[in-house]
């Protein structure tokens, strides 16, 4: 499961930048908390749970909080690239949800 939340947080943060006009090879400096964030969730997670697995819900909890954590820092880095105007002043002319609707009626 965190293989798939670290390649989907990866995603995320390289189309969010692609897809406003930003450099995705100029990550924000936060892109490194959240993998930093999401790699202690699933050590703690994976490992923690091995090595004591007495205190298991401890662990699956303090993973969760690191989740967590690691959400709010993708949500406050990447919001305000997501509802600006593209920085390279490319034009979109429609978006999915207009040509869906233009094509229903």
């Amino acid at each position: 499961m965190h293989a798939f939340t670290v390649g989907g947080i990866g995603l995320m943060a390289r189309i969010a930048l692609g897809h406003t006009g930003r450099n995705v090879f100029e990550p924000p400096l936060t892109v490194i908390l959240m993998f930093s964030l999401l790699l202690m969730s699933a050590f703690i997670r994976v490992v923690q749970s091995l090595i004591d697995a007495t205190h298991y819900t401890l662990w699956n909890c303090v993973s969760q909080v690191f989740q967590i954590l690691n959400f709010v820092v993708f949500s406050a880095s990447y919001i305000l690239i997501l509802i600006r105007h593209r920085v390279d002043g490319v034009q979109v002319r429609y978006s999915v949800i207009q040509e869906m609707t233009v094509t229903i009626i």
